[in-house]
């Protein structure tokens, strides 16, 4: 496998911007109607392999995550399953807490800000993979990822600029690269992803919960490099179903 750890260099860059921006957007569906993407219902987990599982699998295989937390960590899965009333809460009985605090800063978000297309996105799939976008938008430059995230790391704020923060990250910019993959139209790369960040203990040294936004960019080549990977380790998760399943 490929070898992953911090961010692994590329030509990402990481913009902290103002939380309350007022961005003139227009989301809309143009494009999509004839691609190879796939578009499902919001609210719906759908079967099959989602981004977030192989991004689990390529992190816990190179040591970002212990393998004994990757369920307990994805939120997504974890979501859906209260939402069908299925119990996940005595098998990882702390991430019923972080979900729920996660839930409420999406909800909370997703009303402050009607016009990052928080809600009523759904799914899409592409070769196969699915991923679940919190938000996406269009303007002048072409497509927008929104991301949401709340997360009991540091900061950072008091010794780090935005672009050394996420020096240091794999997992956040691994998601957002293949969510821009799954948002791009024929022919149009989205290199674009808003990271919308609920720092619940700041910095650690008194500064409280931040929420800090930052706008990471691409450049193509990485968008195409990280899909590349999320196909090879798609694939083989995807044997292993099918032998688990003999």
């Amino acid at each position: 496998m490929e070898a992953v750890g911090a961010y692994d260099g590329g030509a990402m860059e990481v913009i902290e911007i103002q939380s309350d921006f007022d961005l003139e957007m227009q989301g809309k569906w143009i494009g999509y109607q004839d691609s190879e993407i796939r578009r499902y219902e919001p609210g719906v987990r759908s079967e099959g392999l989602h981004v977030s599982e192989i991004i689990r699998e390529i992190a816990t295989g190179v040591g970002i995550l212990k393998r004994e937390d990757s369920n307990e960590l994805d939120w997504t899965l974890a979501r859906y399953k209260l939402q069908r009333g299925e119990d996940f809460v005595s098998l990882y009985p702390a991430a019923i807490y972080r979900v729920a605090l996660g839930l409420a800063w999406e909800e909370w978000l997703g009303a402050r800000h009607p016009e990052f297309g928080f809600h009523g996105l759904g799914e899409l799939e592409r070769d196969g993979i699915i991923g679940s976008l919190d938000g996406l938008q269009f303007d002048e430059w072409g497509p927008l990822v929104h991301e949401i995230k709340l997360t009991w790391k540091s900061s950072r704020s008091d010794r780090e600029s935005a672009q050394e923060r996420f020096s240091t990250e794999w997992l956040w910019p691994a998601q957002c690269k293949s969510y821009c993959y799954l948002a791009s139209l024929p022919g149009d790369i989205c290199t674009r992803a808003m990271l919308h960040v609920m720092w619940v203990n700041g910095n650690y040294k008194g500064s409280g919960p931040e929420y800090r936004t930052y706008l990471l960019k691409f450049m193509p080549k990485e968008i195409l490099t990280t899909w590349k990977q999320m196909q090879i380790v798609g694939k083989r998760l995807m044997e292993e179903r099918c032998r688990n399943a003999q």
